[in-house]
C-alpha cells in the first residue's frame, strides 16, 4: 500500500479482523463482522467480497486459493497503517502539526483531568529535552 492509498472506514473494519486473525476466507469475515468487538455488523457475504476486491486492488491484502476458497491475509502492517492514516489525518485538518490538533480538542471538548494527566506524562516521556533517561555521552 502506497502512502496514497486511502481506507475507508468499511474497509478499516475489515482489515481490524483480518489483522485480528488472518487467512480467512470471506464467509468468515462476515462472521467475525457480526461479533460485539467489532461492532455486530450485517453485511452481506457480497458486500465483504466488493470490500476484499477492492483492498485486495490497493494492495492491502493479498489473496491465497485453498481447496478452491479465496482466504485474505492483510499485505499491510496495521502500525504503519496506522502511521500513514495518522498523518493523512493531520495533514489534511491540522497543518500537519500534532499542537493543531491538540489545541483543537482541548479548547472545544471537554477534557477530564485524568486525560490531562495522560497527555503530560506522554508529553514528559517523549520530550527530547529532557535527557533523564538517557546515558551519559562521552565528551
Amino acid at each position: 500500500m502506497t502512502e496514497h492509498t486511502n481506507i475507508s472506514t468499511s474497509e478499516w473494519e475489515i482489515m481490524e479482523v483480518l489483522w485480528d486473525e488472518a487467512p480467512l476466507p470471506a464467509a468468515a469475515v462476515v462472521e467475525r463482522l457480526r461479533e460485539p468487538r467489532f461492532g455486530q455488523r450485517t453485511w452481506s457475504v457480497k458486500t465483504i467480497r466488493t470490500f476484499l476486491a477492492r483492498l485486495t486492488q490497493k494492495g492491502c491484502l493479498t489473496v491465497t486459493e485453498q481447496r478452491g476458497i479465496q482466504h485474505f491475509t492483510p499485505a499491510v502492517d496495521r502500525a504503519a497503517t496506522v502511521r500513514t492514516a495518522s498523518h493523512s489525518f493531520l495533514k489534511q485538518f491540522f497543518d500537519g502539526t500534532l499542537s493543531s490538533m491538540f489545541a483543537h480538542f482541548i479548547g472545544r471538548e471537554e477534557i477530564s483531568p485524568e486525560e490531562l494527566a495522560e497527555l503530560r506524562r506522554l508529553l514528559a516521556e517523549t520530550d527530547p529535552s529532557d535527557e533523564t533517561d538517557t546515558p551519559e555521552r562521552p565528551q
